[in-house]
């Protein structure tokens, strides 16, 4: 809502929300942000996601989110280490933003049937950082140096993959934006894009991006047809509409590596080439998966 979080309408967030909500913060961050800066990135993180702001935000051990009931953010709680984030290097509002942006983003996932596995949903919410610090001229640089030296565990992928979605989020904004004269992304959009990434390809085993398998000889044929492919989308638009994607992004990489050979640029022309090469797979994959829908 326009104005929502303009400075005289202050008073009506402390009329609406428990004195706990502020003493948290102020006991984590002191002086360093002004319960108005707490409000604006809390509630600019999820209007940016077009959602409501968490049911409740406290102080506690670590950083992140506990979503409840998977089809509404409302009774979503936010939570987050003072000293955590001191020794991330997040120490001012605009570095916190894109922090918010990230667990804004887990909260916009939850309910989604993405299929994403824990790294894949971390370095999906790393990407939508990146995608709001490129629509809003952020700068992302605090975020990555946050993350760069992070190493890899069972639920958090390593921090160079961290680091390179934030960038690809960034660079779908400007390149999105410029393709579409200023108008911004949906977060479908967004998410369409991600799983195209090498960042997200990096993360899917070969069975998953389609391994070649022998051809069944005659004699099983049948059998073989009569059986239920397993991993596989049965549905024949959604094949077409990622293929539709890939064909998009494929097209605008071949434009990006013409110029660049004009240019006589030829290594970004090469890197162009090369991605270009990958969207183009992906896009006859999917076209391979549509003929085999049956729905």
């Amino acid at each position: 809502m326009d104005g929502l979080l303009d400075f005289l309408n202050v008073d009506f967030f402390h009329d609406h929300l428990p004195d706990s909500w502020f003493d948290s913060f102020h006991k984590a961050w002191g002086d360093t942000l002004s319960d108005e800066m707490v409000l604006q990135s809390v509630q600019e993180a999820s209007d940016f996601f077009n959602m409501n702001a968490p049911m409740d935000v406290h102080e506690d051990w670590t950083t992140g989110v506990v979503t409840g009931i998977p089809f509404t953010e409302n009774d979503d709680i936010l939570v987050f280490n003072r000293q955590q984030m001191l020794d991330m290097g997040i120490t001012d509002k605009e570095g916190f933003d894109l922090v918010m942006t990230h667990e804004g983003a887990h909260r916009a996932l939850q309910g989604m049937n993405t299929g994403f596995d824990s790294h894949q949903e971390e370095l999906c919410c790393d990407y939508m950082a990146g995608v709001r610090a490129g629509l809003n001229g952020m700068d992302e640089g605090k975020m990555e140096a946050s993350l760069g030296g992070t190493v890899e565990s069972e639920t958090h992928p390593d921090g160079a993959a961290r680091v390179a979605a934030i960038e690809a989020g960034v660079s779908f904004a400007h390149d999105y934006m410029e393709a579409h004269n200023g108008t911004p992304p949906t977060f479908n959009d967004c998410l369409d894009h991600f799983n195209q990434t090498d960042v997200y390809a990096s993360t899917v085993t070969p069975q998953e991006q389609g391994q070649v398998s022998l051809r069944p000889d005659m004699a099983f044929a049948d059998v073989a047809d009569q059986e239920p492919l397993h991993g596989f989308v049965n549905d024949k638009s959604y094949h077409l509409d990622r293929a539709e994607s890939a064909q998009h992004n494929a097209e605008w990489h071949e434009k990006r590596a013409e110029a660049a050979i004009a240019r006589g640029d030829l290594s970004t022309a090469k890197e162009h080439t090369s991605k270009a090469e990958s969207f183009r797979k992906w896009e006859k994959d999917h076209i391979q998966s549509a003929q085999r829908s049956t729905k």
